[in-house]
């Protein structure tokens, strides 16, 4: 039987997964709280209080409250690095010859992680699409599902994308720069909450780059390709979560925004890095196929 959108799965996932993150980290920090010190939280508060005074005792626990909750959550962040890279690395270059369907029940119920089923989602999306526009319009649907404000510029972003494509990118990189930079220094809640606006492109540079690179290979070596896009996406977002929360909780006693910055210009990367391909891309032509061949056999059914 083939399935024609995998969508509405992905949806329960993201729901799943966008759930279960916030819920662990506060779950995380109560335990450490409670077991750190004497002092209670009160369970049915719904308001968020932050110590200002730096002579208060109050003050110093919470600074070792959120080092101690850093550093656990870097232990169980590596922890889950080395299942997931080889699960989904394995799954997604396996789905290539065996069928999309595998890996996407497989990373559901058993082994693999969300990163695996995405990969899998977006390789079996670009099985169902033939033409380079419609392949793009369903991956930005799929980023949509990912989020609500994100979400909802990789949607529009999917109707927009043509020959440009990489201005899009430089756009999300260049705004996500500045949300970093506004956290950075963001000192009251109204400010958290304008910080958001920068990030609204944020999701747009992956949906681009995700488009981009299946215009460069074989129909046949989709799956390989989600599979080294998820693979890196699995190292870089569990390398940088645990790198970001050790240098937090190195650096918080003296700039509590000093992680933030430090993103911000790590962003110069790759867009350095875009720059670069628009001039090779100027001199040698828009994006190719490097390798032709006959169309094979569908794997997307399977």
């Amino acid at each position: 039987m083939q399935i024609l959108f995998v969508e509405p799965a992905i949806c329960l996932s993201a729901f799943a997964m966008s759930l279960a993150a916030p819920l662990t980290t506060q779950y995380v920090y109560r335990r450490i709280w409670e077991e750190t010190g004497n002092y209670s939280i009160a369970p049915d508060s719904n308001i968020s209080e932050c110590a200002k005074n730096k002579s208060s005792p109050i003050f110093a626990f919470q600074e070792e409250v959120q080092k101690k909750v850093s550093l656990f959550n870097l232990q169980m962040d590596m922890s889950g690095l080395i299942p997931g890279l080889v699960s989904t690395f394995i799954l997604l270059s396996h789905s290539d010859q065996r069928g999309r369907k595998f890996p996407l029940v497989l990373s559901s119920v058993v082994c693999g992680n969300s990163t695996t089923f995405l990969g899998a989602s977006f390789a079996y999306i670009v099985d169902q699409c033939k033409e380079q526009k419609q392949r793009t319009i369903r991956i930005a649907v799929i980023d949509f599902l990912l989020g609500i404000v994100t979400g909802l510029t990789a949607l529009s972003s999917g109707y927009f994308i043509r020959e440009l494509d990489i201005h899009m990118a430089f756009i999300g990189i260049f705004t996500t720069m500045v949300g970093m930079a506004m956290t950075a220094f963001a000192r009251t809640t109204l400010m958290m909450f304008l910080v958001r606006l920068p990030f609204l492109f944020t999701v747009v540079p992956l949906s681009v780059l995700r488009s981009m690179m299946t215009k460069v290979v074989r129909p046949t070596e989709q799956g390989t390709l989600f599979a080294c896009i998820a693979f890196l996406e699995t190292l870089g977002g569990v390398t940088a979560v645990s790198t970001f929360n050790g240098i937090y909780s190195a650096t918080v006693a003296w700039h509590k925004g000093f992680v933030f910055l430090l993103s911000a210009v790590l962003l110069l990367i790759p867009a350095i890095s875009l720059c670069a391909v628009k001039c090779i891309s100027r001199n040698a032509g828009s994006h190719v196929l490097l390798v032709q061949e006959e169309p094979s056999e569908d794997t997307s059914d399977r």
